[in-house]
Parts: structure tokens; sequence; C-alpha cells
């Protein structure tokens, strides 16, 4: 989940900048499609394609050079065999006929990445937000339900195929639905001009399918509800999302509607905005005092965009693509076991040169429980030589007996 975190993130960061820096500049439209990567990085684990340089790599990196290792690996010396602990003992011998071979030891616990509370406030998070996200757009559709009466209009391009209904207490025309997406107007759309210019806007979040990117919104914030740039997101494609449809509208009412569709939007535009509209799958027409200041200024003067701009600012976004879907290439695999050569006999390290037992073979290690019994030392093939007789000679052959 770290991963997602730091790449989604620095891909937000990113998209919100050049949103900034290149506004006006390039088509609303290549605007608002950039935040389709930010949703695909929230929405796809792990990472896709290996690359030399990436958001992930560079992290580890830098964790690894500021957190230093707990143990420097320093080759030890030669232990004293009558210092040896009374544990598990290292022996060259397979265990005799009859007894089984000892449990293999458990393997040291490693410390858990993430707390055990972690994974349960994030599923009481998003189980939270996904009930809000069913429950508001339930209720819109239940209340649509119940004061909706259907508005005859002959079939036109304005509409295509969509069905165009008349709701009460409805705070801006929007197109809300699924499975059956409809357009649903309020009182004050039907007059004059305005009915056109709407349902034009309208039936634009329909091609360009908002509505269901609304739904992936809101998915996106029920599943990355603690991350504060995921809101933001959220919020600023929304606005392109408007600035889109605007751009769309136009240019299919001709550049001569341009100030009436602007004056439109003024007239229907609701100001009233809630926390729950990030989460509806409705295209309302609600804006803030600068969101609405700034869809006006694009539309009253029509902005110059420069073809070396927009492949600058689609350059920019490979880079960011390549740097947050990609990671670090996987290690080589390692070497197959030959024929007749188990898993941990091919992993195991080469003998060193003259090191084996009586015919050469090289020396395996076995380990064996603590309380095998000492085995006496019937030739006294160590007694006399360099005082490694006795019970010190005993223990140095226990620990080192040929296969």
């Amino acid at each position: 989940m770290s991963e997602i975190i730091l790449t989604s993130s620095v891909l937000i960061l990113v998209i919100a900048l050049l949103r900034r820096v290149l506004r006006g500049r390039i088509s609303s439209r290549v605007q608002y499609a950039l935040w389709l990567l930010a949703a695909l990085r929230l929405l796809i684990p792990g990472t896709l394609f290996p690359v030399p340089v990436s958001v992930v790599g560079a992290a580890a990196e830098l964790r690894g050079a500021l957190v230093p290792a707990a143990v420097s690996p320093v080759e030890p010396d030669a232990p004293n065999p009558d210092s040896l602990p009374a544990g598990p003992v290292l022996s060259l011998e397979p265990p005799p006929a009859g007894e089984t071979a000892p449990p293999a030891l458990p393997p040291a616990r490693a410390g858990r990445q993430d707390g055990g509370w972690l994974p349960l406030l994030w599923g009481a998070g998003a189980a939270a937000l996904g009930c809000v996200l069913a429950g508001s757009n339930l209720a819109f559709w239940l209340r649509l339900r119940r004061t909706r009466r259907p508005l005859d209009l002959p079939h036109t391009r304005r509409t295509g195929r969509l069905r165009v209904y008349v709701a009460g207490d409805l705070p801006s025309p929007c197109l809300f639905g699924l499975l059956r997406p409809a357009i649903y107007l309020n009182e004050a759309a039907l007059e004059g001009r305005r009915l056109d210019h709407i349902l034009t806007h309208e039936y634009v979040h329909y091609r360009h399918g908002d509505h269901i990117w609304s739904l992936l919104r809101g998915i996106c914030l029920a599943l990355h509800w603690y991350n504060p740039l995921v809101w933001w997101a959220a919020s600023l494609s929304r606005r392109d999302c408007e600035l889109a449809c605007d751009e769309a509208a136009i240019r299919r009412l001709g550049e001569a509607e341009r100030i009436d569709y602007g004056q439109t939007l003024l007239s229907m535009v609701s100001g009233r905005r809630g926390p729950g509209d990030l989460f509806r799958t409705a295209t309302t027409m609600t804006a803030g005092r600068r969101t609405m200041a700034e869809r006006i200024a694009l539309i009253a003067h029509r902005p110059r965009r420069l073809r070396t701009v927009l492949a600058a600012a689609l350059a920019v976004m490979c880079c960011a693509v390549a740097l947050t879907f990609g990671g670090r290439a996987a290690a080589e695999p390692a070497e197959p076991a030959g024929p007749g050569q188990s898993q941990d006999e091919s992993l195991a390290p080469p003998a060193r040169p003259g090191a084996g037992g009586p015919d050469g073979d090289p020396l395996r290690y076995r380990v064996h429980p603590p309380q095998r019994p000492f085995c006496p030392d019937p030739a006294g093939e160590l007694a006399g030589k360099g005082g490694m007789g006795g019970e010190r000679g005993r223990r140095v052959l226990l620990r080192c007996r040929p296969l």
C-alpha cells in the first residue's frame, strides 16, 4: 500500500502542476483525460513494468541510505570448542538407521510490516465511504423518481436517444443514471434559449461518459480516503470535467453561441455545494466562485493553443507514467537444480578445494538435536595431538564427523 500512496501522490502533484502551468494553453479535454492516469494508478496495485529509474526504486535506495544496518556482517573468528553452547550441534554424519531426521528449525519471525489495527482502520473507512457513495446516489434517485415527469421533445442531435425529465426541487439540471442515464431539468431550464444550451451541455456529458467517471471517482475516494491528495485530485478532476464539457458544447453549438452559452451557465449554475457532491454520480451544475470565474474566462476569451505546448505536456506525462507505474527490475532467478540434486543442494555454496570426506566428496552438514549423546573416540586419533585428546577431542569429533 505504501507504494500506491507514494506513486499516486507523485502523479497527482505532477498533473496538478501541469494544470496550473498550462491553464488555457492545452485543450480542456486533454487536461481532463490526464486524471484517468491518476485513477489507474490508484486502482492498479504494484508496478507494471521494469524501468531503470522509478519512484519506488528511489524511495527504497533512500530508505536504505537513511536507515543504517542494525548489525554489520563481520567474519567471526574460530570459536573455542570449550566455549561452544549446549545447543544444536553441527555434524557431518547422517542420522543412524531407524532414527528420524530432526525437524527443521523454525525461521526467525520477521517483524510485521503493518500493525494489526491498520488494515481494520482502512477497511472500516472504506466501508463507511462506500456506504456514503451508495446511499447518496440511492437517495438522489428515489427523489428524482418521485418528482419527475417526462418531457416530450423531438428527436434531435441535442439529446440523441436520451430520455428527458423535469423534476421538482432540483437545484440545477444534470445527467444521472448508470444503466439508463437520463437528463433531468428544473423549471428554470425550460425558458427561452436555455433549453438548447442545457440539453447540449448534458448530452456532451453523456458522450464523454462522465456519469461513469463520476462513479470511478467515488470508488477512488472510498478506497483512498486517508490520502488528502486524492480528495484534492477528485475536486480538480470534477472541475476539469466541466471545462471539457463547456469546450465540446461550444463546438457543437457554434462560435456564435459562445457568449449566450456563458450567460446560460451564469443563470443556471447553483452555488449550493455539499460534501456528498464528490460521491454523487450526477453531473450537477454546482460550482464555487473561483471555478465559475475560470469557466467564464475560458468561454469569453478563447485561448490560443500551440501544438508544441501539447507535445511538451505529453512528454512530461510519459516520464511521469514511467516513474510512477514502473519499478526496479526483478532479480535474476536462481539456477535450477540439476538431475539428482535437491534445491537446497543447488543453493549451497561450492566446497572449498581440498575439503571433503575420505572419498573426496564435499562435506555436507546436518543439524542434530542437542540431546544426541556424545560419541567416544575409539581409535584415539585425537589423543596427544596438540592437546586435543580427552573430553575436548570428543567434542570436536562430535561436531565434525565425515559422512
